[in-house]
């Protein structure tokens, strides 16, 4: 998609994710190796008494669906940031996420055929309860073989 066929407003479903216990290890051995989310026994101690997912963890999955979809591929030149990430619920082995992306803003350049397209991610568990939800923020060119001379 290119800058002009971003609607403010719509919401895009995504792809389910199912969170499993060697993938929360996995990810956490690599990128967060808090002891919390490597070893159950640890995790028990915690006030969540069991194994849980990095939260980064779960902003990658979540957004890894939305890259997956293909939908931006064209247009995209690059992300310029996150604001307002909030981890709402712990995200545990065995859950399943429901990742949504809705169009929450766009910023047309006045100088150049691009803009910003700020994007709302969230995600939900097979209980309803939200987990995640952020601001992503991408700069997004406008399709130039449609553009004209004003």
């Amino acid at each position: 998609m290119y800058l002009e066929d971003y609607k403010i407003g719509k919401i895009y479903k995504l792809k389910s994710v199912y969170i499993d216990k060697k993938d929360i290890i996995k990810y956490a051995k690599k990128y967060d190796p808090r002891p919390f989310h490597i070893s159950r026994e640890k995790a028990n101690e915690t006030r969540f008494k069991k194994l849980f997912a990095s939260g980064f963890m779960t902003l990658n999955l979540c957004w890894l669906q939305w890259v997956n979809t293909g939908f931006d591929e064209k247009g995209m030149i690059a992300g310029v940031g996150i604001e307002n990430l909030v981890w709402k619920n712990p995200v545990f082995e065995g859950d399943t996420l429901f990742p949504s992306v809705e169009i929450y803003d766009i910023k047309r350049s006045k100088s150049k055929p691009n803009g910003i397209v700020t994007f709302k991610l969230y995600a939900e568990n097979q209980d309803g309860n939200e987990v995640i939800s952020c601001l992503l923020k991408a700069l997004v060119s406008e399709n130039l073989e449609n553009s004209y001379e004003k």
